[in-house]
């Protein structure tokens, strides 16, 4: 660069001028930004799925350690599930907001995401809860149902499938 170049940009400066170089510097920096929140947007993504795929194998050591019909495995378990649906539910949300679409939920993932809110649903299956509330919502419904003759035959029978199921489904799917 000449001496005059460099005189030219030193009046530039104080006469409030900005040359091109620096307007896209600035524009640089802005962009960093975008791509630090797209970092956190991930890293977020990332343990949220990672408290979700690992759930299993917590709750059954946690089983393991203090019984299956101890409150420790069953709060556990459910504030994980929270704690990943929240985070899954937070990133889509702002991303959704913002101008720009990062992250976007093919149908497949749209399908997951709602599968995993209805499991919330199995809490109210599972021992210890099953055991102290649900089941005994379900008997007293049954026996107010008994002497009707048509549903109170209906509803004994659909009230085995559900304790059934508790025994067996609960324990082996919908982790």
């Amino acid at each position: 660069m000449t001496r005059s170049k460099r005189f030219v940009e030193a009046e530039d400066e104080d006469s409030g001028f900005v040359p091109k170089k620096k307007a896209v510097e600035k524009k640089g920096t802005d962009d960093k930004k975008g791509d630090v929140r797209g970092v956190f947007v991930g890293l977020y993504f990332f343990i949220g799925e990672v408290l979700l795929v690992s759930r299993p194998l917590i709750y059954v050591l946690f089983i393991g350690k203090y019984g299956i019909r101890s409150w420790t495995p069953w709060f556990l378990l459910l504030a994980i599930d929270c704690i990943g649906n929240s985070i899954l539910s937070l990133i889509t949300s702002l991303v959704a907001g913002g101008k720009d679409r990062m992250f976007h939920l093919s149908a497949p993932e749209k399908d997951e995401v709602k599968r995993r809110k209805l499991l919330f649903v199995l809490y109210l299956m599972r021992d210890p809860f099953f055991s102290k509330y649900t089941r005994q919502r379900i008997e007293s419904t049954e026996k107010v149902l008994e002497p009707i003759p048509v549903i109170g035959f209906l509803t004994a029978k659909l009230v085995e499938l559900i304790i059934g199921a508790q025994t067996r489904y609960t324990y082996m799917s919908g982790s």
